[in-house]
């Protein structure tokens, strides 16, 4: 199957236009590639050195000094809930960028990739949701 026909008639929102594969490549992107045919799909840029020692430094005031780490468990569980419930929303376009990252079949992605990862997030967010609460009170997502 070709990535035009699983983008068919699929709002999916690429990170860069379609490219052709004969395409020049700028020295700072990666060319991204369905698995399954080989045909080009997106070029993304590659993060310099730079950017990622950034990324690390805010993902760590993030982790020491942000609102997660203090957050009681009953709200981290409804953010977690909440994150499982995105992602059904979006279970299909994230059905299709997950079949044309990996060359999945997009049955696969759909019945069980994408549905699993929000049955994680539900089942921790329930987990973390009951360690605050008496075992009585605990609430499903």
């Amino acid at each position: 199957m070709a990535v035009a026909d699983i983008l068919s008639g699929r709002k999916v929102v690429l990170p860069a236009p379609a490219v052709p594969s004969s395409s020049a490549l700028p020295s700072n992107a990666q060319r991204l590639v369905y698995a399954a045919t080989e045909e080009a799909y997106a070029d993304v840029p590659h993060a310099s050195e730079a950017d990622v020692d950034a990324a690390v430094r805010r993902a760590r005031v993030a982790s020491e000094q942000g609102s997660w780490r203090r957050m009681p468990a009953d709200q981290r569980s409804a953010v977690m809930c909440r994150a499982a419930d995105a992602i059904l929303a979006h279970a299909e376009e994230l059905a299709v960028l997950h079949t044309l990252e990996t060359g999945i079949p997009i049955a696969q992605a759909r019945g069980m990739h994408v549905p699993r990862c929000a049955d994680n997030l539900r089942f921790f967010g329930e987990l973390i949701g009951s360690l605050d609460a008496p075992k009585k009170s605990v609430q499903a997502c």
